[in-house]
């Protein structure tokens, strides 16, 4: 835990045992901002007026403290519990609540009432918002000819896609499935008001912003969108489907179900299997780490594991209000972390329960990495796999060094509620996750930027619902990760984080340098990254080196900008 948490708890601490302890009010203005004095004291003066004489027998069991926010967990005689909630800035209480339970023996806390939305889930496809967990995936990307018999395949297709209602409602985590979405140009040929839709960057279509993504703008270069495998100029499909099963036998089989055949006037222009690589930690990706560990919370969705803080699920999973994945719902608010934002809206007015899909397929050079991290240990003194972890800001097991700065550990890494319980804030400067680490360039957490207020953060969350795909290192083929992700704005979620947060070698205020796992350097000549690694010194001091990425290790191959429909809107668009 960060210095900055210990203080903040210690603060809390100092605060509860005098108040409730000793009945010392004049404390509150010495711990709390002036501006909130008057509002923390009556909120803890409401709070012991209803423990009543048993305030004086209050005992703190724990304490939590992340992001501003110190959780009391205190118990009064007899059984009585109240956790009391403390913002704290600047070193002093700027708020403070509570929430009353009886711990009766055997019962079940409810569930606290935030207002969430209540979310359609007959309407939303299920690997928007839950994803597909299932080991076997294939990608086909088709292409529309004949529309007459292409709308009748595709009446076919959309009673065949896994609505969210069909996730197991204990998790709501859909094991298996069929997921379709479209890219604009597909949408023109099948709907007659596509136009409509707002967002420029769908319009134009992945192959059109590559260069905004630090894609290599020299025609020549492997990752250059004329050279694409699927999606570049000429190849751009019109349907996007994912089928997932448990066996590769149960996947072949719903392919052959869902694709095209040649009756059908529509044909499959690309077709890429995937399966999840199996790690000692769980689903990895080619460079050895497992992946995904962290995702948002959704409000209306992600059930909350501790009653006395209803703005996350797990710990450190924060809660993201669902139009930000899903159009039709409230969108995050910039300014406040727990208040909603505008609904949003796609523009069409079939365009509610539906999400924004990217797709990029990723090739990833396992050898180009593994040489990189050996020069690059030997240069800054530690071992290939500790300066791995600095890359990522993660162990191959999911532990992040924020927690685990000197080992991995295993139980921490595959542990929900604690694998994301951390912060950036307490290590400003880097030395123990540098501030271009993978997972700290692509979401800020408790440390943003002058230019992004600690609310604006959460409005450029993704939902990541990627897969690997080739054979593992250091068998011979294409491998790398098929990369896809919901959103509702391609320009202010995925493009404002590949461009603004994992290309910007100057995010803070010094230079940090790029994500060196998925950072790219568009505007180099020879595409060459930096990656700046802070370093303690035996007198407490800091230096950094900057090291130098030669080599691209993480090259596109194609992909698109889809918009995935609700169930309704799919049955519409077959008509």
């Amino acid at each position: 835990m960060g210095g900055g948490a210990r203080d903040a708890k210690a603060l809390v601490t100092t605060l509860v045992e005098a108040v409730f302890g000793r009945g010392d009010f004049t404390c509150v203005r010495e711990f709390a901002a002036p501006e909130a004095a008057d509002a923390v004291r009556r909120s803890l003066e409401e709070c012991r007026r209803i423990a009543g004489p048993a305030a004086s027998g209050l005992a703190i069991d724990r304490l939590a403290a992340g992001d501003g926010l110190v959780v009391c967990y205190c118990t009064w005689p007899p059984g009585r519990t109240s956790p009391l909630l403390f913002r704290v800035a600047g070193g002093r209480v700027t708020e403070c609540w509570h929430r009353w339970e009886r711990a009766e023996a055997g019962e079940v806390p409810q569930r606290v009432d935030t207002g969430d939305p209540e979310l359609a889930l007959d309407e939303i496809q299920a690997h928007v918002l839950a994803g597909f967990t299932a080991p076997f995936q294939t990608a086909l990307f088709v292409e529309l000819a004949d529309l007459a018999p292409a709308k009748r395949w595709l009446g076919r297709v959309a009673r065949q896609v896994t609505p969210l209602a069909a996730a197991p409602p204990e998790d709501l985590v859909a094991r298996g499935g069929l997921a379709a979405a479209f890219t604009f140009g597909g949408l023109r040929k099948l709907a007659d008001d596509a136009d409509r839709f707002r967002e420029a960057p769908f319009k134009e279509g992945l192959h059109g912003r590559s260069a905004l993504l630090g894609d290599p703008r020299d025609a020549r270069a492997r990752g250059h969108p004329r050279n694409w495998i699927v999606g570049g100029p000429g190849s751009v499909p019109d349907v996007f489907l994912l089928v997932a099963g448990s066996s590769r036998a149960a996947v072949a089989a719903a392919v052959t179900r869902v694709a095209p055949g040649p009756e059908d006037g529509a044909r499959v222009v690309f077709a890429q299997e995937a399966a999840a690589l199996n790690g000692p930690y769980g689903p990895r990706e080619h460079f050895g780490f497992r992946d995904p560990v962290s995702q948002p919370g959704i409000r209306g969705l992600t059930p909350r594991s501790d009653p006395a803080n209803p703005d996350y699920g797990h710990p450190g999973q924060r809660l993201v209000w669902p139009g930000e994945f899903v159009f039709g719902y409230p969108g995050q608010s910039a300014m406040h972390l727990v208040h909603p934002g505008p609904v949003t809206a796609a523009g069409p007015v079939w365009g509610a329960n539906s999400s924004y899909l990217v797709v990029r397929r990723l090739r990833q050079d396992v050898g180009a990495f593994r040489r990189f991290l050996a020069a690059a240990a030997a240069q800054v003194g530690v071992t290939p796999e500790q300066f791995a972890a600095k890359c990522f800001g993660r162990w191959p097991s999911g532990a992040p060094l924020a927690v685990a700065p000197d080992r991995d550990d295993p139980a921490l890494g595959v542990d929900v509620t604690r694998n994301n319980d951390f912060g950036f804030a307490a290590d400003a400067l880097g030395v123990v996750c540098p501030q271009a680490a993978h997972i700290r360039k692509a979401y800020l957490r408790d440390h943003p930027t002058s230019d992004v207020a600690a609310p604006g953060v959460e409005t450029h969350r993704l939902l990541r619902r990627s897969i690997a795909y080739g054979p593992p290192y250091p068998r011979r083929g294409d491998g790398g990760l098929l990369f896809l992700a919901y959103q509702t704005s391609f320009e202010r979620q995925f493009e404002f984080v590949t461009r603004a947060w994992l290309n910007n070698p100057v995010l803070r205020d010094g230079e940090d340098g790029h994500d060196p796992v998925a950072g790219q350097n568009g505007r180099h000549p020879r595409r060459e990254r930096r990656f700046a690694v802070p370093l303690r010194a035996p007198d407490g001091g800091v230096s950094t080196v900057v090291l130098t990425i030669a080599e691209e290790w993480v090259t596109p191959t194609g992909g698109g900008y889809f918009f995935a429909p609700s169930i309704s809107a799919l049955e519409l668009l077959a008509c």
